[in-house]
């Protein structure tokens, strides 16, 4: 296969997946009223089949990002798309609300390793020259994705039913499965010689506390709010004597990265009170 196709198939890729991560994210905003009265949930279940995704996907890829990155993107970008799969099927067939969140969570799992492995991925892949463009199309593919999510789940959710909404992107994903298959490559990242495992398990307890404490801090678990700064302190101490660690501290004296992470989260924080916190709001 030449070059130049291969390039185009990538970014293709890279489009699809990231347009369903996006979507994926939000679709199920619009369906947790009806999901609700279907399983006779109260609110806090309700909030959980969204948190337990949030906080799978966000607090894990990372370390799963390093775990894919030296061992092979390719094939463990394959794993996650039909893990990604099994959960969607999981989530429409769900009798119960624990069926549900163990459906969610491997949601969670495989957007943590899709997201950060095709980044990667078309990184490797194309040419300096072509990676900005590339990156372009890509989250605007994303941004796609997140607008439609709450119209398209409303129409499906009022004229199917809940379940429906977590079938509609499986053909997308086999669709990728499928690219995927066909281009019959592998990728790796020559810069990581070894998995900082200690620095992996603090940033998934951080990250996961730190989410969790800010959700349910109206319940009155700020003392979880405030263990996650403690997990915090002991990752930036434990990170700091790393050979190599799962995040660089180095990058946080780089400006222009600092300024692009804060851009990045004044743009996601509000795009999510809109879709999510509003949408549930006015529910």
């Amino acid at each position: 296969m030449k070059k130049e196709v291969e390039d185009k198939r990538v970014v293709i890729l890279g489009c699809l997946l990231l347009f369903c991560v996006q979507f994926i994210a939000n679709m199920v905003t619009v369906a947790l009223p009806t999901i609700s009265s279907d399983l006779s949930l109260d609110v806090e279940m309700v909030n959980a089949i969204n948190l337990v995704f949030l906080v799978t996907s966000v607090s894990l890829m990372l370390p799963l990002g390093k775990f894919v990155s030296k061992h092979g993107i390719g094939r463990y970008l394959k794993y996650s798309i039909v893990l990604m799969i099994v959960g969607l099927l999981l989530s429409a067939f769900s009798t119960d609300i624990i069926s549900l969140l163990i459906s969610r969570i491997i949601q969670g799992v495989a957007t943590a390793v899709i997201n950060g492995a095709m980044y990667v991925i078309v990184t490797i892949q194309l040419p300096s020259e072509k990676l900005g463009y590339a990156m372009g199309i890509m989250g605007s593919c994303g941004y796609v994705g997140l607008c439609l999510s709450n119209t398209v789940s409303g129409l499906v959710v009022y004229y199917l039913s809940w379940r429906a909404v977590f079938l509609i992107l499986i053909p997308i994903y086999v669709i990728t499965l499928l690219i995927l298959i066909n281009l019959g490559k592998e990728w790796y990242t020559d810069d990581i010689n070894e998995i900082d495992k200690l620095g992996s398990i603090i940033y998934f307890l951080f990250m996961g506390l730190f989410l969790y404490g800010i959700v349910r801090l109206d319940d009155g678990n700020f003392f979880i709010l405030i263990l996650s700064i403690v997990f915090l302190f002991i990752f930036l101490k434990v990170e700091k004597n790393k050979k190599h660690p799962v995040y660089n501290l180095k990058l946080l004296k780089n400006f222009k990265y600092v300024l692009g992470n804060y851009s990045a989260f004044v743009m996601y924080f509000m795009t999510f009170i809109a879709s999510y916190i509003l949408n549930f709001y006015l529910q």
